[in-house]
């Protein structure tokens, strides 16, 4: 019986010990200002995270394809990132569509051609909105 309850307390310690240090492994994503970027690193801006990896604009790649009345077209380097090797694993482009006239904007996967609009996920709306700062296109 006194084995027992020894066995059931160190694996009890055991279990407390991995949940804690579980729970203080710095994570990869740090919220600046409301925005979520690859270990701070601000070229780094989150769009979509994942189980094994999350998606990043790289910033520094960014340049304006096109601004005109009707439309503005951004193109970045979208790169997802390993949560277990801590590493860039695939780098695409992509291209951000704004339609002036409605204020609504997507961005599009040039390897897949599948877009997704920016408005349906807060990360991604966010990340859009920090690159257009980032290129001084903000009104």
């Amino acid at each position: 019986m006194k084995v027992k309850w020894v066995l059931q307390t160190v694996v009890l310690v055991l279990l407390l010990l991995v949940s804690v240090a579980g729970a203080s492994a710095e994570s990869p994503l740090q919220n600046i200002d409301g925005l979520y970027f690859w270990h701070g690193d601000t070229n780094y801006p989150v769009y979509d995270t994942g189980n094994r990896f999350c998606s990043a604009l790289d910033a520094s790649s960014a340049y304006i394809v096109s601004d005109n009345d009707e439309e503005l077209v951004i193109a970045v380097s979208l790169v997802s990132i390993s949560y277990g090797s801590d590493e860039i694993v695939d780098v695409h482009l992509g291209t951000f569509r704004e339609d002036k006239h409605t204020g609504k904007a997507s961005l599009c996967h040039e390897a897949s051609g599948m877009c997704q609009r920016v408005g349906g996920s807060k990360l991604l709306n966010d990340a859009y909105y920090y690159l257009k700062t980032c290129l001084g296109n903000v009104i």
